[in-house]
């Protein structure tokens, strides 16, 4: 494989051999000098050309090496019936079953921790939407109050009084003077200074499009999308985030009932108003999630709790405040927004 270059004319030579051709190679000068040893000589050459030999094999083993390791990448388009005896040489591989095994093994992890992972980071999406509305709409609802000289629009929530006075049937006593007042000053409240307010409100955002509730049912807008409570059960279509009244979409993606709900239905109602942090068509569309319930009252129905199946969507008016203090309602060890769950 690696034999010494000789001449024709030695090859052909019956008596050629290596000592000879050792001899033949040596200038004239030192064969005619009296120190020549020619044994001596071709000893030293032998030990050379067996020391070259040794380099040779060692270089042949490395680069059959190196071709085991790249033959996969340089010749990954051949077959071995393409390739030269030389370049033909064993790549090592994994057997079909190991290839199976592994891609197996990779979708067992892939399905428990993927699902998980994108169900934080859907999760996450939630509480930054509804952080980042909370923000603006607590602002413009101070600077609403602040213009129309309350302290909060909190406390509207008693502005009329109440009627606190029944009756012997412990009803309440309709021609009471204080019963009359209220119901005077909840009329002149709900007809005229609360939707002056909302319209106060309203302009601090840019509204891109109302939907009154008979647009939004159309067949082309909201009218197969629902909302659902905090629960989980279907509660009502999306054009009746409160009542049927519709809703504005804000340009920011928000959308929102299209006025304030003062003491709706009695003095413990407070004031209120739905929005939904990312809009009708962007899901879950759910109470408690993406659906927020802003309201002031202190009625007994006010809660937020996965325990318990609400059909009428009073599960959800407490929400608000537990999201916004990060607080589990069911377990104050746990934060709201890592309890839900998708």
């Amino acid at each position: 494989m690696c034999a010494i270059p000789t001449s024709k004319s030695t090859k052909s030579s019956p008596t050629s051999t290596g000592r000879t051709t050792c001899v033949k190679h040596i200038p004239a000068p030192f064969k005619s000098s009296p120190t020549f040893t020619g044994r001596a000589t071709c000893v030293a050459h032998d030990k050379n050309l067996s020391t070259y030999r040794l380099n040779a094999l060692e270089t042949d083993k490395n680069l059959t090496h190196t071709l085991s390791r790249i033959c996969k990448f340089a010749f990954s388009s051949l077959t071995n019936s393409t390739l030269s005896q030389r370049e033909r040489v064993e790549c090592p591989a994994f057997t079909l079953a190991e290839t199976l095994i592994t891609l197996g093994i990779i979708g067992v992890v892939a399905a428990l921790t993927i699902a998980p992972l994108v169900q934080k980071y859907r999760i996450k999406q939630l509480e930054v939407a509804f952080k980042h509305s909370s923000s603006m709409i607590e602002q413009a609802l101070l600077k609403t109050a602040n213009e129309f000289g309350y302290g909060s629009i909190k406390d509207l929530t008693k502005i009329c009084g109440y009627p606190h006075l029944l009756d012997n049937k412990n009803n309440i006593d309709n021609e009471h003077p204080n019963t009359i007042y209220y119901n005077n000053c909840l009329n002149e409240y709900q007809t005229k200074i609360i939707p002056e307010m909302y319209q106060d409100f309203i302009s601090n955002f840019h509204v891109i499009k109302t939907y009154t509730f008979e647009e939004c049912m159309k067949p082309e807008n909201f009218r197969n999308k629902y909302t659902y409570t905090y629960y989980g059960n279907r509660l009502s279509v999306v054009c009746a985030l409160q009542t049927n009244d519709g809703f504005n979409i804000l340009e920011n993606g928000i959308s929102m009932t299209r006025r304030f709900y003062f003491l709706f239905h009695g003095w413990y109602d407070g004031f209120t108003f739905v929005f939904d942090t990312n809009g009708p068509n962007k899901g879950p569309n759910r109470f408690g999630y993406d659906i927020f319930i802003y309201n002031t009252g202190n009625w007994g129905e006010r809660k937020c709790t996965a325990k318990n199946v609400d059909t009428y969507g009073h599960n959800s008016y407490a929400c608000y405040d537990y999201a916004l203090q990060d607080k589990n309602p069911d377990d104050d060890t746990k934060g709201y927004w890592e309890s839900l769950k998708l």
